[in-house]
């Protein structure tokens, strides 16, 4: 594990595996999963159909992480994980904007949609692309031992993101805007 930390190029990709882990945590994606029911239903859905795009979400990532493996070597990880990174960025603002706004059919469809589309684009890159990174960028020597504090990282965030998401999410926004 020392070793990690004493030889520059091994370090450099552990600083590599690190951000990319990070990168896939602080998008938010586990905040829009664990929460997606209260998301709906905070857009105007009863549970019965908050639940069932809660599965349609767990559907289009499967999919999409299936189609995204296919790309990876066609098209390269880093354009997919950019790719992936400004699509969540975008459809996460829109999701926060149509949850802003006051309830309306087009705006709680808004929300679907965006919610369905963040997921699909995270699955394009941040979702399985650290991942993949992870292994290659280690040879055999380090691989575990650096898998090990990606996975450290990784789970680090998510708890952090799972925890501290609730809070900002009830917090009435319009009253601070």
């Amino acid at each position: 594990m020392a070793d990690l930390f004493r030889t520059p190029i091994v370090r450099w990709a552990l600083f590599i595996t690190v951000v990319l882990q990070l990168s896939q945590q602080l998008c938010g994606i586990n905040a829009v999963i664990y929460y997606s029911t209260v998301i709906f239903k905070r857009a105007g859905y009863d549970q019965t159909t908050a639940e069932d795009v809660n599965l349609a979400l767990g559907l289009a990532n499967i999919i999409v992480t299936v189609i995204s493996t296919g790309l990876m070597d066609r098209l390269g990880r880093r354009i997919l994980h950019l790719t992936g990174l400004i699509g969540t960025l975008v459809t996460i603002s829109l999701l926060t904007v149509s949850l802003l706004v006051p309830p309306t059919p087009v705006w709680n469809m808004m929300s679907l949609i965006m919610t369905v589309l963040y997921v699909a684009v995270f699955a394009i890159g941040p979702g399985s692309i650290p991942w993949l990174i992870t292994a290659e960028l280690f040879n055999q020597a380090y691989r575990v031992p650096a898998s090990s504090i990606a996975v450290l990282v990784n789970w680090s965030a998510n708890f952090a993101i799972g925890i501290g998401f609730k809070p900002l999410f009830t917090v009435n926004l319009k009253k601070l805007l």
